[in-house]
């Protein structure tokens, strides 16, 4: 595309030169009285060589093209920020996930070491459920208050699979499940 805001053919250095402060003044502060002030010409070679070279089309040109430019940079900013935001959260996701798998880890040792008379039967369901809670967020299954939308039968089958009770701890799956 020939950019019309560039030097015409025939446009003398001057002449040129006068539009580029036209130009460079901007559509808020541009005009031909503010050209003149700012080279030391008359206001009629000002309004000649406008006339000649059409230096009303031509910034309007330019400033399009500017104004287009702009644009881009400002959607590949908003994408490249999307783009950082999707990240940061897949890191804080991770992030959180080896956090709250380290957290159960500490709980299941904790719990090998506890009689089963130690806990009060009235507050296993209360574990489970905050430890269930814990791991269907690291899974990103949390719903955040939703509610699930998994049937019943994939909720049953997804409670089965998220109880993880090594060996030694002295408890069976069926207790658990019971004490539920």
């Amino acid at each position: 595309m020939f950019e019309i805001w560039k030097r015409q053919q025939g446009e003398t250095a001057k002449a040129y030169e006068a539009f580029r402060v036209y130009r460079d003044l901007g559509p808020v502060d541009r005009s031909q009285v503010k050209v003149g002030e700012r080279g030391g010409k008359c206001r009629v070679q000002i309004e000649r060589w406008s006339a000649r070279y059409g230096w009303v089309e031509r910034v309007r040109a330019y400033d399009a093209e500017i104004e287009a430019r702009d644009a881009e940079e400002i959607e590949q900013a908003r994408q490249k920020a999307r783009e950082m935001l999707e990240k940061d959260r897949e890191e804080m996701w991770q992030r959180q996930r080896q956090l709250s798998l380290f957290v159960q880890n500490l709980i299941l040792e904790r719990l090998q070491t506890l009689k089963p008379e130690d806990i009060p039967a009235s507050r296993i369901p209360e574990f489970m459920e905050r430890m269930f809670k814990l791991e269907r967020q690291a899974l990103g299954l949390d719903t955040g208050g939703r509610g699930n939308e998994l049937d019943n039968a994939q909720q049953e089958e997804n409670r089965d699979t998220l109880i993880f009770l090594p060996e030694g701890t002295g408890v069976t799956a069926q207790q658990v499940m019971d004490a539920i």
